[in-house]
């Protein structure tokens, strides 16, 4: 009895308690193999959603749609001039201030005697009327108007400077007291003026009216006339006008 029971634990032992030799090793070797499909699976999976280098769609960021800055240009060094440049505009400075303002000076102060000559000699004498007096025009254009005129002509031939007496010219015609009528002194300065710019053979038109706006218009002109005559070296026009007067 007893040898029959350990013949039979014996067969246990060599038939691993009925389990078939080799099952266990090869069940092992079947559940690796699928955990290496599987991950081989995964694998392949996370690879199909990545693109390929030449699959790759340009970004929607938006640093990439943010417009360019534009850059400023590097600023050009300044031009210094040379000896010979700054010899030439200092001449030309010195031509400008020393020929052509002393001598267009005496013609615009020229100008503002003749008119004041006109304008006595109309209230005086009757005569340079421009048009037939209106009921008032002794009235408005009395002694205080000359004296006036006569003060305004002095300060001008008082002043040593074209520009200067441009700004006073202009203080003068935007003197809200001024007044623009047929006889007005302020008429007889914008004749001249006139005649000065035209030429001596400048005839007004009797129905000429004018106003202080007037004086910007002019006064543009008196300085693109000087400036002229100033680069061409020549005065044929200032002194065919002081010529005329000198008679």
């Amino acid at each position: 009895m007893g040898k029959n029971n350990k013949q039979i634990v014996s067969n246990g032992d060599n038939h691993h308690f009925g389990i078939p030799e080799g099952l266990v090793s090869r069940r092992k070797d079947e559940v690796i193999a699928q955990k290496k499909m599987a991950n081989l699976k995964a694998t392949n999976t996370n690879n199909t959603h990545c693109p390929t280098p030449n699959q790759a769609k340009p970004l929607t960021h938006l640093t990439k749609s943010r417009p360019k800055i534009a850059h400023r240009k590097p600023s050009r060094a300044l031009h210094h001039l040379s000896t010979s440049e700054a010899g030439f505009f200092s001449k030309i400075e010195k031509m400008v201030h020393e020929s052509s303002n002393p001598e267009w000076l005496k013609v615009i102060q020229c100008c503002i005697s003749e008119a004041w000559r006109h304008y006595k000699n109309y209230y005086v004498r009757g005569i340079n009327t421009r048009q037939p007096n209106g009921w008032l025009s002794w009235w408005r254009h009395g002694n205080e108007g000359q004296e006036r005129a006569e003060i305004f002509k002095k300060e001008v031939e008082a002043i040593n400077n074209l520009d200067q007496l441009m700004k006073y010219i202009g203080l003068f015609f935007e003197d809200p007291d001024i007044r623009f009528e047929n006889h007005s002194f302020a008429s007889y300065l914008f004749e001249e003026f006139n005649r000065l710019l035209r030429g001596p053979e400048y005839q007004f038109k009797e129905d000429t009216i004018y106003c202080k706006n007037d004086w910007y218009q002019i006064s543009e002109q008196l300085k693109m006339m000087a400036e002229k005559e100033c680069l061409k070296h020549s005065s044929d026009l200032s002194s065919t006008y002081l010529g005329y007067h000198a008679k």
